[in-house]
């Protein structure tokens, strides 16, 4: 939003950034050196189990700078041969170590600046209430950016007693096979999907009225995903019966959402959007529409 909305940056916010970029480098190749062992994979070149090791044993509250030595390091593991199968097989990462690796030269460069495509695609994990102000056709607008980790979500109900207009709901949809790490035996989408119903369990009274908006996120994944094995899709809903394309695939999530909604809830205060967080353009059509949804919601309650 603020990329779209042109909200500047401050200095210290730009040095922020750019820590939490180098970490996603260390991170992702921590999760990388972790899964090559538990695999029991090795290493194309020998000299990078070493690299490996160094890598799997880093503090993560105690990373180095990423100084050339670290780069060089990042970039002889990334391109041995048999860590890039590893990384391209993972079902599930949070960290773009593909893109990563493509900017290194230029991350590690002295003074530099996150370009707005670096920071679409940092990783970090929403902790409290982050909110920002931006004025939209004419409108003031404040957005209230909540942690989705489950020790976040005690404090969504305090957000909603603010009173609020819309409610943007964020899925993942390509975490369909990917097992939650909050409840065994359930899958991340799972839970998200408990999640989003138990948004409306007891905050009815706050939420009526308002827009709610179900972002169906990492479309690109999802696709990459289906193409690769159709079969696994199918085996997480044993009740899907339609053929298994993107399209069929969004259809059948979008009637998960709807199945989860209180019943008689007004058609025209919910939507459903595929989206792609880094895709800025893709989300600004979205968000208009969003924006637009809510204004004519508010208009009609206003009486207008």
């Amino acid at each position: 939003m603020r990329l779209i909305h042109q909200i500047p940056w401050s200095q210290a916010e730009l040095e922020a950034l750019m820590n939490i970029l180098a970490a996603n480098v260390f991170d992702g190749v921590k999760e990388l050196a972790v899964e090559m062992e538990k695999q029991g994979l090795l290493c194309a070149d020998g000299e990078n189990k070493k690299r490996l090791r160094y890598f799997r044993e880093l503090q993560s509250s105690g990373y180095p700078p990423l100084d050339a030595t670290e780069i060089q390091r990042f970039k002889e593991v990334f391109e041995d041969a048999n860590v890039r199968a590893c990384y391209d097989a993972l079902p599930f990462t949070e960290y773009n170590l593909a893109y990563l690796y493509g900017r290194i030269d230029d991350i590690g460069k002295e003074g530099y600046v996150p370009t707005d495509e670096d920071i679409l695609r940092l990783r970090q994990r929403s902790t409290g209430c982050s909110e920002t102000v931006f004025v939209a056709e004419k409108y003031k607008w404040t957005l209230l950016d909540m942690g989705g980790q489950r020790p976040e979500r005690n404090k969504w109900e305090a957000a909603i007693k603010r009173g609020i207009h819309g409610l943007l709901f964020f899925s993942a949809v390509d975490e369909y096979n990917v097992p939650s790490t909050e409840i065994v035996g359930k899958t991340k989408f799972e839970v998200s999907l408990d999640t989003f119903k138990g948004l409306f369990e007891g905050n009815m009274d706050l939420l009526e009225g308002a827009v709610v908006v179900v972002m169906m996120n990492k479309i690109d994944l999802l696709a990459t995903k289906l193409k690769a094995d159709g079969d696994d899709f199918t085996k997480a809903f044993s009740d899907y019966s339609g053929a298994v394309t993107y399209e069929g695939a969004l259809e059948y999530y979008e009637t998960q959402f709807r199945n989860a909604l209180p019943p008689k809830w007004p058609e025209q205060l919910v939507a459903f959007h595929p989206c792609c967080g880094h895709d800025s353009e893709l989300v600004k059509k979205i968000f208009h529409s969003v924006r637009t949804s809510i204004i004519q919601q508010q208009l009609a309650i206003s009486g207008i």
